[in-house]
């Protein structure tokens, strides 16, 4: 310090830097899709300087992996359709410029429920049996034939095939004009029903 100097100091001065809370604004939604098409899974969230990663588990009790999917690292991952993925799960972490994160909710990305073929109705000589056949594609499919009773109700039927894609009728005269239709159910509880035929 040079001799006679003078030094001054000036009034306290506070810093005040804002935090913006972090906070998912917008979850994904479990989606579907024909195989081999996309389905875009979407996070939006407010925060500071936001980082987003996507991670998935091959069911719902299996261990947590980075995703390696076009968008793992940004708000929107899209995921193709493959039928070897129907029971993978998803979720996006989004962590922010200080130390914080919050977790999306997990969702699912599976094939569309489709009736890729109706039933045909039949007609057969008394005695003979005849087949309906209903062809879908989706996952995990279920099926359950019914018929139109005479109180004008859907009811279960119990005939061969009735939980398969393809019911078996005996032709009988108590049957003629008789309708059946199949309710076809996914693996996400998803229904479809086909065409009803006689």
């Amino acid at each position: 310090v040079k001799s006679g100097s003078v030094s001054v100091t000036t009034k306290d001065a506070t810093l005040t830097v804002k935090q913006t809370p972090l906070k998912i604004t917008g979850q994904p939604v479990s989606g579907n899709a024909t195989l081999g098409n996309i389905v875009k899974l979407t996070v939006t969230a407010q925060g500071d300087d936001l980082k987003y990663y996507w991670y998935y588990r091959t069911s719902s009790t299996g261990e947590w992996k980075t995703s390696a999917d076009t968008g793992h690292s940004t708000k929107t991952l899209s995921v193709t359709v493959s039928a070897d993925r129907q029971k993978y799960e998803y979720c996006c972490v989004v962590a922010d410029a200080w130390g914080n994160s919050v977790t999306s909710n997990i969702v699912r990305v599976t094939q569309t429920l489709k009736i890729t073929a109706q039933p045909v109705s039949a007609t057969a000589a008394s005695g003979k049996d005849v087949t309906f056949t209903v062809t879908a594609s989706g996952y995990q499919l279920t099926y359950q034939w019914k018929y139109l009773d005479v109180d004008g109700k859907w009811k279960n039927t119990s005939l061969t095939g009735y939980n398969t894609k393809t019911l078996t009728v005996n032709a009988q005269l108590k049957r003629d004009g008789k309708q059946y239709k199949c309710v076809i159910t996914d693996g996400n509880g998803v229904s479809i029903t086909s065409n009803a035929v006689t």
